[in-house]
Protein backbone atom coordinates (compact mmCIF):
# COMPACT_ATOMS: atom_id res chain seq x y z
CA UNK A 1 0.00 0.00 0.00
CA UNK A 2 1.27 3.17 -1.14
CA UNK A 3 1.97 6.17 1.89
CA UNK A 4 -0.27 8.88 1.89
CA UNK A 5 0.22 12.10 3.90
CA UNK A 6 -0.66 15.71 3.88
CA UNK A 7 -3.27 17.98 3.38
CA UNK A 8 -5.59 18.47 0.55
CA UNK A 9 -5.59 21.80 -1.30
CA UNK A 10 -3.29 22.91 1.34
CA UNK A 11 -2.20 26.67 -0.20
CA UNK A 12 -6.42 27.37 -0.08
CA UNK A 13 -6.13 26.90 3.34
CA UNK A 14 -3.34 29.11 3.84
CA UNK A 15 -0.40 26.75 3.96
CA UNK A 16 2.82 28.02 1.92
CA UNK A 17 4.79 25.90 -0.34
CA UNK A 18 7.64 25.50 2.17
CA UNK A 19 5.39 23.96 5.04
CA UNK A 20 3.41 21.96 2.44
CA UNK A 21 7.18 20.56 1.89
CA UNK A 22 7.31 19.83 5.39
CA UNK A 23 3.68 18.37 5.92
CA UNK A 24 3.24 16.41 3.00
CA UNK A 25 6.93 14.61 3.17
CA UNK A 26 8.23 11.06 3.06
CA UNK A 27 9.39 12.20 6.18
CA UNK A 28 6.76 13.23 8.20
CA UNK A 29 4.95 10.26 6.94
CA UNK A 30 7.97 7.90 8.74
CA UNK A 31 6.97 10.14 11.74
CA UNK A 32 3.62 9.89 11.92
CA UNK A 33 3.92 6.16 12.05
CA UNK A 34 6.87 6.26 14.31
CA UNK A 35 4.73 8.28 16.93
CA UNK A 36 1.35 6.30 15.61
CA UNK A 37 -0.35 10.21 15.17
CA UNK A 38 -1.99 9.71 11.93
CA UNK A 39 -4.57 12.60 12.14
CA UNK A 40 -8.32 11.54 12.49
CA UNK A 41 -8.55 14.56 15.06
CA UNK A 42 -11.07 14.26 17.96
CA UNK A 43 -11.99 10.87 17.24
CA UNK A 44 -11.03 7.87 18.57
CA UNK A 45 -8.36 6.49 16.52
CA UNK A 46 -7.78 3.06 18.05
CA UNK A 47 -10.84 0.41 18.73
CA UNK A 48 -8.56 -1.05 21.44
CA UNK A 49 -8.88 1.61 23.67
CA UNK A 50 -11.26 4.77 22.73
CA UNK A 51 -7.81 6.90 23.11
CA UNK A 52 -8.88 10.23 20.67
CA UNK A 53 -5.75 11.89 19.03
CA UNK A 54 -5.48 15.55 20.12
CA UNK A 55 -3.70 18.38 19.16
CA UNK A 56 -1.98 18.46 22.42
CA UNK A 57 -0.89 14.76 22.59
CA UNK A 58 0.32 14.98 19.13
CA UNK A 59 1.94 17.90 19.31
CA UNK A 60 3.79 15.83 22.90
CA UNK A 61 4.53 12.72 20.63
CA UNK A 62 5.96 15.07 18.28
CA UNK A 63 8.23 16.77 20.55
CA UNK A 64 9.31 13.65 22.47
CA UNK A 65 10.31 11.97 19.08
CA UNK A 66 12.48 14.89 18.00
CA UNK A 67 13.95 15.04 21.74
CA UNK A 68 14.88 11.07 21.59
CA UNK A 69 16.08 11.14 17.64
CA UNK A 70 17.87 13.24 15.53
CA UNK A 71 16.20 11.77 12.48
CA UNK A 72 13.49 14.52 12.23
CA UNK A 73 15.83 17.61 12.59
CA UNK A 74 14.39 18.65 9.34
CA UNK A 75 11.04 18.88 10.58
CA UNK A 76 11.42 19.90 14.62
CA UNK A 77 10.79 23.70 13.77
CA UNK A 78 7.36 22.64 12.90
CA UNK A 79 6.24 19.77 14.08
CA UNK A 80 7.25 21.21 17.97
CA UNK A 81 5.36 24.34 17.57
CA UNK A 82 1.82 23.96 19.07
CA UNK A 83 0.43 26.26 16.83
CA UNK A 84 1.44 24.79 13.83
CA UNK A 85 -0.12 21.10 14.70
CA UNK A 86 -2.70 22.84 15.52
CA UNK A 87 -2.80 24.51 11.74
CA UNK A 88 -2.48 20.99 10.47
CA UNK A 89 -5.51 19.82 12.54
CA UNK A 90 -7.80 22.21 11.35
CA UNK A 91 -6.74 21.64 7.75
CA UNK A 92 -7.61 17.88 8.37
CA UNK A 93 -3.61 16.96 7.89
CA UNK A 94 -3.70 13.09 7.89
CA UNK A 95 -2.12 9.90 7.25
CA UNK A 96 -2.17 6.28 6.05
CA UNK A 97 0.26 4.81 8.71
CA UNK A 98 -1.81 3.96 11.34
CA UNK A 99 -2.19 4.79 14.73
CA UNK A 100 -0.65 3.98 18.07
CA UNK A 101 -1.95 3.66 21.69
CA UNK A 102 0.08 5.97 24.35
CA UNK A 103 1.56 2.79 25.81
CA UNK A 104 2.86 1.30 22.44
CA UNK A 105 3.91 4.75 21.40
CA UNK A 106 6.30 5.22 24.92
CA UNK A 107 7.50 1.53 24.22
CA UNK A 108 8.82 2.89 20.86
CA UNK A 109 10.39 5.56 22.36
CA UNK A 110 12.14 3.48 24.78
CA UNK A 111 13.23 0.97 22.34
CA UNK A 112 14.05 3.98 19.83
CA UNK A 113 16.79 5.37 22.87
CA UNK A 114 18.51 1.95 23.96
CA UNK A 115 19.14 1.39 20.27
CA UNK A 116 20.68 4.72 20.25
CA UNK A 117 22.54 4.33 23.13
CA UNK A 118 23.85 0.57 21.96
CA UNK A 119 24.81 2.28 18.65
CA UNK A 120 27.13 5.00 20.42
CA UNK A 121 29.09 2.85 22.48
CA UNK A 122 30.10 0.79 19.43
CA UNK A 123 31.04 -2.79 19.64
CA UNK A 124 30.42 -3.00 23.79
CA UNK A 125 26.75 -3.22 22.75
CA UNK A 126 27.29 -7.12 21.35
CA UNK A 127 27.18 -8.12 24.95
CA UNK A 128 24.38 -6.54 26.31
CA UNK A 129 22.20 -8.53 24.23
CA UNK A 130 19.31 -6.65 24.73
CA UNK A 131 16.25 -6.92 22.61
CA UNK A 132 13.73 -4.19 23.96
CA UNK A 133 11.47 -4.44 21.04
CA UNK A 134 10.50 -8.30 21.36
CA UNK A 135 10.73 -7.50 24.96
CA UNK A 136 7.93 -4.77 24.81
CA UNK A 137 5.77 -6.23 21.83
CA UNK A 138 5.83 -9.85 23.87
CA UNK A 139 4.27 -7.48 27.16
CA UNK A 140 1.87 -6.07 24.95
CA UNK A 141 0.82 -9.33 23.08
CA UNK A 142 0.47 -10.80 27.16
CA UNK A 143 -1.33 -7.87 28.30
CA UNK A 144 -3.94 -8.39 25.32
CA UNK A 145 -4.79 -11.73 25.83
CA UNK A 146 -4.98 -11.66 29.43
CA UNK A 147 -7.56 -8.80 28.44
CA UNK A 148 -9.30 -10.77 25.88
CA UNK A 149 -9.65 -13.37 28.35
CA UNK A 150 -10.97 -11.25 31.52
CA UNK A 151 -13.46 -9.65 28.91
CA UNK A 152 -14.46 -13.26 28.04
CA UNK A 153 -15.10 -14.68 31.61
CA UNK A 154 -17.01 -11.20 32.22
CA UNK A 155 -19.42 -11.73 29.60
CA UNK A 156 -19.85 -15.40 30.80
CA UNK A 157 -20.61 -14.32 34.51
CA UNK A 158 -23.10 -11.53 33.33
CA UNK A 159 -24.93 -13.76 31.00
CA UNK A 160 -25.04 -15.71 33.98
CA UNK A 161 -26.45 -13.39 36.21
CA UNK A 162 -29.71 -13.28 33.75
CA UNK A 163 -30.66 -16.51 35.05
CA UNK A 164 -32.42 -16.96 38.14
CA UNK A 165 -31.45 -19.21 40.21
CA UNK A 166 -33.94 -20.33 42.62
CA UNK A 167 -36.87 -19.95 40.11
CA UNK A 168 -35.28 -22.51 37.82
CA UNK A 169 -35.35 -26.09 37.60
CA UNK A 170 -32.63 -27.75 39.72
CA UNK A 171 -31.06 -29.49 36.78
CA UNK A 172 -30.60 -25.87 34.85
CA UNK A 173 -29.49 -23.90 38.52
CA UNK A 174 -26.94 -26.97 38.66
CA UNK A 175 -25.95 -25.78 34.67
CA UNK A 176 -25.61 -22.25 35.47
CA UNK A 177 -23.35 -22.99 38.93
CA UNK A 178 -21.29 -25.05 36.73
CA UNK A 179 -20.86 -22.23 34.13
CA UNK A 180 -19.88 -19.83 36.78
CA UNK A 181 -17.45 -21.90 37.74
CA UNK A 182 -16.04 -22.62 34.36
CA UNK A 183 -15.51 -19.25 34.01
CA UNK A 184 -13.84 -18.77 37.46
CA UNK A 185 -11.59 -21.24 36.96
CA UNK A 186 -10.71 -19.88 33.51
CA UNK A 187 -9.42 -16.57 35.29
CA UNK A 188 -7.72 -18.60 37.79
CA UNK A 189 -5.89 -20.96 35.70
CA UNK A 190 -4.80 -18.50 33.46
CA UNK A 191 -3.47 -15.38 36.36
CA UNK A 192 -2.52 -18.50 38.36
CA UNK A 193 -4.63 -16.98 41.44
CA UNK A 194 -4.21 -20.59 43.21
CA UNK A 195 -4.52 -20.58 47.52
CA UNK A 196 -5.71 -16.66 46.84
CA UNK A 197 -8.50 -15.90 48.45
CA UNK A 198 -11.00 -15.62 46.24
CA UNK A 199 -13.93 -15.41 48.73
CA UNK A 200 -15.28 -16.03 51.69
CA UNK A 201 -17.75 -18.77 53.51
CA UNK A 202 -21.05 -18.10 55.85
CA UNK A 203 -18.11 -18.10 58.62
CA UNK A 204 -15.91 -15.96 57.27
CA UNK A 205 -13.02 -18.33 56.40
CA UNK A 206 -11.41 -17.58 53.09
CA UNK A 207 -11.98 -19.31 50.12
CA UNK A 208 -9.20 -20.18 47.75
CA UNK A 209 -9.25 -22.49 44.42
CA UNK A 210 -7.09 -25.70 44.42
CA UNK A 211 -6.67 -28.73 43.23
CA UNK A 212 -7.77 -31.89 44.39
CA UNK A 213 -6.55 -35.48 43.96
CA UNK A 214 -8.60 -36.76 41.15
CA UNK A 215 -7.41 -33.45 38.86
CA UNK A 216 -10.16 -31.15 39.15
CA UNK A 217 -9.91 -27.30 40.25
CA UNK A 218 -12.50 -26.59 43.37
CA UNK A 219 -13.11 -23.01 45.72
CA UNK A 220 -12.68 -24.47 48.96
CA UNK A 221 -11.64 -23.14 52.86
CA UNK A 222 -8.46 -22.39 52.82
CA UNK A 223 -6.28 -24.36 55.02
CA UNK A 224 -4.72 -22.62 57.80
CA UNK A 225 -0.51 -22.01 57.42
CA UNK A 226 2.08 -24.07 59.58
CA UNK A 227 3.85 -21.93 61.92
Amino acid sequence: MPMRVGIENGTKKGFTEEELGITNSFTMGILSMVTGVSGYWGKPHNWRTEEVMTVEKAHARFCMACHVDDTWDELKPYVTDINFVQRMADADWHTNCGSKTDQEFLEVMADTMIENAQRAIGDERVHLGWQLRRNFQGMAEREAVAKDRVHAALQRIEEAKSYSLCDMPQGDANQVREYLHDAAVDLVEHFNLYGRTIAWDEDDNPLVYEWTEDGNIVLTTKLEEEE
